[in-house]
Formats: structure tokens, sequence, C-alpha cells
């Protein structure tokens, strides 16, 4: 039986993979392709199960910061000092850039998109998964609540979240297309936070763990359908079905990867990759921000475009790299602020 405390013991690593599985995706993806090695194309081209990753272990993180503390307003404090603040700070050189200076779009649509607002009402992705999060800390006290009440609660929701994606699919598809990914994406939160539970708790038994894994194994097999079906020229869907399976199986596929991951970290040292990968896990909202706009920036002014491949994969991984010194630098300096302050706060 998997032990699925591994998934907390290397929750900093695993995060940590996934902001480079992300950045790989969204960086390079497209290039390795053209390697013309049908592994690494697919599994570049995966990447985005880095948010699946995310969001699951965001879950548990979540729980357990309840947990030690229920009061509402120091959750937000927590919430707004560490992830809100840093993405304003992040996200406004960018919006001004883009919204005013380039598309002279004025002030309040800078308003809508540095806010988040503008995925939910215009279908803007360029930052999805923060505008996602956000929505997601601020209920987080309320489902909480709810799950302290009785887990079932949450079983619930997910079912229907998956009845409110089909029936948006299919009665309103262009309000959807632009908005599945945040939608389908929520199911894996809610599997975090009762995950979250089961860790804290110690709880984890064989009964539960049958249900983890029939659950992850039918998503998996979802997932596996809708990349045959999408991608392998299988018709057996149309393209829009076949994405939301994708979407909804995708926690299987993460789970599995978490698994295979945490058996990995806890069977091989590799102290050296661990530790890299734990500082990263430390920063990725920093890094995921930092590295988006910078691949939109230089993706909007075709700085690469008639490059050819070595330049192209060179810049690219340079992108990479220098996300994660800017991420390290604005999150030292963000941090050293942060603590001071709060010090201070604290000593009054």
């Amino acid at each position: 039986m998997f032990d699925i405390a591994l998934v907390n013991k290397f929750r900093r690593e695993l995060m940590g993979f996934a902001i480079i599985w992300v950045m790989i995706f969204h960086c390079l993806s497209d290039h390795i392709k053209a390697l013309g090695i049908p592994v690494l194309s697919f599994l570049s081209k995966q990447g985005d199960l880095g948010v699946e990753l995310f969001l699951f272990l965001s879950g548990i993180g979540l729980l357990y910061s309840m947990s030690k503390n229920e009061a509402v307003l120091p959750f937000y404090r927590r919430r707004i000092n560490r992830v809100i603040i840093p993405w304003l700070i992040i996200s406004c050189p960018y919006w001004i850039l883009k919204s005013i200076i380039v598309d002279h779009d004025g002030a309040m649509v800078f308003l809508e998109n540095w806010s988040g607002v503008s995925l939910w009402t215009k279908g803007v992705t360029t930052v999805w998964y923060i505008s996602l999060i956000v929505v997601l800390y601020f209920l987080y006290p309320f489902i909480y609540r709810l799950q302290k009440k009785n887990s079932l609660f949450i079983a619930l929701i997910m079912g229907c979240l998956f009845a409110v994606n089909i029936v948006m699919l299919t009665t309103v598809p262009d309000f959807y297309a632009s908005r599945e990914r945040a939608f389908t994406r929520m199911l894996i939160f809610f599997l975090g936070s009762l995950t979250g539970e089961v860790l804290k708790k110690k709880s984890w038994d064989s009964k539960k763990h049958g249900i983890f894994m029939a659950y992850s194994g039918a998503m998996l097999v979802m997932y596996i359908i809708g990349i045959l079906s999408a991608e392998y020229g299988f018709d057996w869907f149309s393209k829009p079905v076949a994405k939301l399976l994708i979407r909804f199986g995708g926690q299987g596929a993460a789970i599995l990867v978490i698994v295979l991951l945490c058996l990995l970290f806890e069977k091989v040292k590799m102290a050296g990759v661990k530790k890299g990968l734990s500082f990263l896990g430390g920063i990725t909202l920093e890094i995921y921000l930092i590295h988006v706009f910078i691949t939109n920036i230089i993706t909007k002014t075709g700085f690469i475009e008639n490059k050819g491949y070595p330049i192209k994969f060179a810049v690219m991984t340079a992108v990479m790299i220098m996300s994660v010194i800017i991420a390290w630098i604005f999150s030292k300096i963000y941090n050293s602020i942060v603590d001071r302050l709060e010090n201070k706060k604290s000593a009054a």
C-alpha cells in the first residue's frame, strides 16, 4: 500500500518538479517536438499537468493551515501577504505595458487584467491559474468548515463540479471554451483537501487507499481515452469532449506522477536534486508569473520567430533560468520586508 504521508514529506520537491514541468511546457514544448523524439515530445506537451500537481498540493497545504488556526482573518492575511501582494507587484509592469502602452485599452481594462477578474469576465487566460487559486483561497475557510462537518460534502461538491462542467460545455460552449481550464481544475484542489484531512488525522487505511486509487485509476483511464481521441486519431469523441476528458482525467495522471516521484524520492538518495527541487518549490508563484510574462513578451514581439532552432531553444532555456533568478531575488527582498514588518508588529 502506498504511504500517503510521502506526499507531505516531499511536498516542496513535488512543487519544484511541477514548476519545471510547467516552464518546459510553456517555453520548450514546441521546440522539443521539432527534435522528432515522440516520448520527449509527449512528456513536454503534458507539462500543463504541473498545474494539477500545484492544485492538489495546495489543497493539502490549505487544510493543514486551517487546521492549525481556524480563524478566517489570519488565514486571509497570510494569503494576502504571501500570494496576493507578490502577484500584484510582479504583474503590474506587464499589464501596464500590455494594456496601457501597447494595446491602449485604458485604466479599466488594466485593472480588470491586473486583478485577474478578466479571466471570469472576458476569458483572458494569461495567468489564469492565479485567478483561479485566489478564488479558491477566498472560498477555502468555508470549504474547510463544510469538510470538517462531513467529508461527504466535498465529494458532493466534486460531483456537482463534474455536472456543471458538462452542462456549460453543452449549453454555453463559447463562454466555457476560454474558461474550462479553470473550472475543470477545481476538482483536484478538492481532492487535495480531502487528502490533507487524511494526512492530518493519520487515518489512511486500506478502505481509503482503495477509494483513492479507484478514483485516480478511473480518472487516468479517462485521461488516456481523451488523449487517444484528441491527439492520436481515435475519433471516439468530438474535440471539446475529448478535451474535457483530458482535463477531468488529468487528476489521475497527476496522482500517478506524484506517486512515482514520491517513490523515487524515497528510494533514491538524490540529495542535490531534491535540494534543488525544494528550493524551486519555495518560489513557484514568482517563477510562474515571471516566466509567463517574459514568454508572452518574446512571443508577441516575434523576437525569435525567424531564428533557427538552436537559437530558439537557447533563448527559451535562458528565459527559464532568468525567471528562476529574478524570482529568487524578488522573493528574498519581499520576504525580508514582510518578515521585518511582522517582527515590528509583534514587538509593538
